[in-house]
């Protein structure tokens, strides 16, 4: 079994994609270092990630194929779902060898699966951007717990940069350990460790305030519990306010 090894990054991935074209091989995994696996009969390439590389490979993709082709082998990378490096891999390899046509050729098994992975990393960006509940801290910041599925992150900090432009605030990824933070109109991403927080002696009271209109507009003759778990899926409910009635 051939296993190319790289560092668990984005520029790691893509020069252990572009190796394994250049040397016209087919691995059969593509792991992170840190996910290292022994075994009598298994074949090891460690790839070391450069930066020019990588960007060198970005450059080739960006002026060959249409934007669309990056952009869904970051939402692939992203999406954290099994053995999605070797996803990402076809995906390219397929369109160096056969060009744009065949982007959009869901037809191809490898093509297929890539778009369907991508539009779950996209529809999971969808629904956090209406279901993430901030909460005032003491020192002012607004604070956002979430858990995802995917490492979406850095696709919903963006939207509320704008939509929360004037506030200070901050999204943490409890299942990965890293947030966004924003203040004075940027935001950049951490390593953060722990999960103690200090709420203003106000949230409380907002928390109660809006359990009570939540339950005052909800018309009991309209409850359809299937389609809110549809549109709001159970998973997310661990952080909505109005859902710890």
């Amino acid at each position: 079994m051939l296993i190319y090894l790289y560092d668990g990054s984005f520029e790691g991935l893509l020069n252990a994609i572009a190796a394994a074209m250049e040397r016209r091989q087919k691995p059969d995994r593509i792991s992170n270092n840190s996910k290292e696996e022994e075994g009598l009969f298994l074949e090891k390439v460690r790839i070391k990630t450069d930066s020019r590389q990588a960007a060198l490979f970005l450059e080739k993709i960006k002026q060959k194929f249409p934007y669309k082709v990056l952009q869904n082998a970051l939402l692939l990378f992203l999406s954290e779902m099994e053995d999605f490096e070797l996803v990402v891999f076809d995906y390219l390899n397929l369109i160096f060898q056969y060009g744009a046509q065949i982007f959009n050729n869901l037809s191809n098994e490898s093509i297929l699966k890539a778009h369907r992975m991508c539009q779950k990393v996209i529809l999971e960006t969808h629904r956090l951007k209406g279901l993430i509940r901030f909460k005032e801290l003491k020192d002012g910041f607004l604070y956002a717990p979430i858990e995802p599925d995917h490492n979406v992150l850095q696709l919903i900090a963006p939207h509320f940069t704008r939509r929360l432009a004037s506030q200070k605030w901050m999204i943490h990824d409890l299942k990965r350990g890293i947030g966004a933070f924003y203040q004075n109109g940027k935001w950049k991403a951490l390593e953060i460790e722990g999960k103690n927080i200090l709420l203003s002696e106000e949230e409380n009271g907002y928390q109660e305030l809006w359990k009570t209109y939540f339950e005052t507009i909800a018309i009991a003759e309209r409850k359809n519990p299937a389609l809110q778990k549809r549109f709001m899926p159970k998973r997310y409910w661990k952080y909505l306010v109005e859902k710890s009635l």
